[in-house]
Parts: C-alpha cells; sequence; structure tokens
C-alpha cells in the first residue's frame, strides 16, 4: 500500500487520511509522525491520534492571518511584503492546532499567486530534505 522513498520512509495517497481504517496502518507501521503536506482533505481524528508522537500540518498559508485557498494571491492582491507557510500540530479540523512555526519569504513586485506558491513549495522541500 505505500510507496517508499529511496530513504525507505513510507508516503500513502493523501485521499486515505478520509479513512477512519488507515489509523490502522499508520499504527502497523509505527509511525512515529505523521506530516500532511499541503493536502485538500480534512484528516480523521483517528488518524491524527495514531502515530506515536502525532501529526502535524504543513500548509502554504502564513495562518492565522491567511487561510484557505489562494492565500498567495490574496497577499498579493492586499500589497503584503511577505508571506510564509505554517507548520501546526494537527488536532483534527481544519486549522485548529498549536501553531509550531510561520516562516516569511519576501515577496517581489513581479510575483504571482503561482510564484509565491511556488516558492513556498520549495521552502518546505528544502525544509524536509534537510531533516
Amino acid at each position: 500500500m505505500a510507496a517508499r522513498r529511496e530513504d525507505g520512509i513510507p508516503t500513502w495517497p493523501t485521499e486515505l487520511v478520509k479513512d477512519p481504517g488507515f489509523a490502522e496502518v499508520v499504527r502497523a507501521e509505527k509511525v512515529d509522525i505523521l506530516l500532511n503536506v499541503h493536502s485538500l482533505f480534512v484528516i480523521k481524528p483517528e488518524i491524527v491520534a495514531a502515530p506515536r508522537w502525532g501529526a502535524s500540518t504543513c500548509i502554504l498559508v502564513p495562518l492565522p492571518r491567511y487561510a484557505g485557498l489562494n492565500a498567495p494571491s490574496w497577499a498579493i492582491y492586499r500589497g503584503e511584503r511577505s508571506h510564509g507557510v505554517t507548520l501546526q500540530q494537527n488536532a483534527g479540523g481544519i486549522d485548529t492546532g498549536p501553531i509550531a512555526t510561520r516562516p516569511c519569504l519576501k515577496l517581489k513586485r513581479n510575483d504571482t499567486g503561482l510564484s509565491v506558491s511556488a516558492k513556498c513549495v520549495k521552502f518546505v522541500w528544502n525544509w524536509l530534505d534537510s531533516c
């Protein structure tokens, strides 16, 4: 069921977080931390509770200032000078857990919603790669 990266870390299709039975897979794999990166699905509470150390969500918006879809476009529209990503402890539901970090990225005059989203994704992947 799980794909494995070169380093052996299992990854699963995002839509599995909608299936409460996936919690058994998480427990059977002895997952320490479940990291949900910019998913459009709400993770079932049973799955949030299944990892030994917890679950976190990485969102391409700086909570609590911006939430929801298209936040990079709204930030540009409103003339923001920075944007960022949020690492949040997942407490089940939408944007409900404590915020662990909210790094900022500088916006440029020629940025678009797409370029800001790409900067956020690059930031997240560089951060994950360094772990």
